[in-house]
């Protein structure tokens, strides 16, 4: 049930199409941090009627990559549609980075390097 990011990850797409798969870390975090910013959002602009429209024009930055945020940063990507370029999160290193050919960097797995500015 709690898996490390290392493995919480692989495992969810290994399983993804062939069991009914759900890990709260990645999915449920995500679900609610996402819809928190939402709010903030709709705070900071009572008259918005586009919340993720809104979420496209800020820029977030994560302290810790572990699975709920990587899920969280996933989630905002893959279905919020902000663009990478506004999403920064931070390991024990400080922000993640990589080298221009990926090879290097402060990442530790796939999942970081994915977000590795």
């Amino acid at each position: 049930e709690d898996f490390n990011s290392n493995d919480a990850f692989p495992l969810l797409a290994e399983y993804r199409d062939k069991f009914l798969t759900y890990n709260d870390d990645i999915q449920g975090t995500a679900a609610v941090a996402v819809a928190a910013l939402m709010g903030a959002a709709k705070l900071r602009n009572p008259g918005c009627t586009d919340l993720v429209g809104e979420l496209k024009k800020q820029t977030f930055l994560f302290h810790g990559a572990g699975s709920a945020n990587i899920g969280t940063l996933k989630l905002l990507v893959d279905e919020a549609g902000v663009p990478r370029e506004r999403l920064f999160v931070t390991n024990s290193r400080g922000v993640i980075w990589k080298s221009a050919d990926g090879k290097d960097g402060s990442f530790r797995n796939d999942e970081q390097k994915e977000f590795a500015q």
